[in-house]
C-alpha cells in the first residue's frame, strides 16, 4: 500500500494537507505505524522519482486485513459527505 510519510514532509518544511492532497488526490487517511506493525504489516521508506516522501506497506492485504485497516485509519484530508 502506497504511503507518504508525514514526518519527512514536515522535516522538508512542506504543508502536510497540501502534500497529501495535490494534484490528484481529493482526500487522504491517516494510519498509525504502530498499529500497522501490530497487523503484522513492514512498514518502509521506498522514495519513487516523483516523490522522495513515500513510503510503503508490505504484507499480506487479505480480507480480514482489509477490513481491520478500515478500522484502524482516520480521515486525515476528509472528503466531504464520504464515510470510511
Amino acid at each position: 500500500m502506497s504511503v507518504d510519510l508525514q514526518r519527512q514532509i514536515e522535516e522538508a518544511g512542506l504543508h502536510v494537507q497540501t502534500f497529501v492532497t495535490t494534484p490528484v488526490w481529493i482526500g487522504s487517511v491517516y494510519f498509525n505505524v504502530g498499529q500497522l506493525r501490530e497487523e503484522e504489516f513492514k512498514v518502509g521508506y521506498d522514495p519513487s522519482t516523483n516523490n522522495l516522501h513515500h513510503g510503503e506497506v508490505w504484507g499480506s492485504f487479505t480480507r480480514a486485513k482489509q477490513q481491520k485497516l478500515r478500522q484502524l485509519c482516520k480521515w486525515f484530508v476528509p472528503i466531504p459527505d464520504v464515510s470510511i
